[in-house]
This record gives structure tokens, sequence and C-alpha cells, in this order.
């Protein structure tokens, strides 16, 4: 939810929509749901033949942030570990 909402903004520039769906106004929540996020050094939000998308490390900072700031529950978790 948190990498469809930071693709549909247009304030994020650093997340591309997947080339499938360029053009299009926005992409659906259920877009990459059972869709497998990998970490790796590039950017790529095209589903692979493995089922996966790639973000690198910038991205991981900005979607970190954005599930930190929609789900308060995280910081509390967060908290209760430290």
């Amino acid at each position: 939810e948190c990498l469809v909402e930071l693709i549909n903004d247009d304030a994020k520039i650093l997340f591309v929509a997947p080339k499938e769906v360029l053009g299009e106004e926005t992409i659906s929540l259920d877009y990459f749901d059972g869709v497998c996020v990998e970490y790796t050094e590039w950017y790529s939000m095209s589903i692979t033949e493995q089922n996966k998308v790639r973000i690198s490390h910038d991205h991981v900072l900005i979607v970190a942030e954005k599930m930190f700031s929609t789900y308060p529950k995280l910081c509390d978790i967060l908290i209760d570990i430290a």
C-alpha cells in the first residue's frame, strides 16, 4: 500500500510507475498483491518472471519513512525492542 501511494504521489519523483502502466492516471492498491519486493542496487517496478519488483537503498529509506508515518504501531514495536 505504501509503495503504491509513493508511486502515485507526483511529489515523489524518485518513484516511477511500472512500464506496463505508464501513462495511466494512477495504479490500483492491489497492483502489487502477491508480488515480492527485492532490495537490490537498482529500482524497477516492472514485475519479473519470478514475480518480483526491485527497490534500491534510497527507495527503502523513503518507503520505511512512509510506513512509520502510516503505521504508528511500527514505532511502538521498535520502542519496545530498543
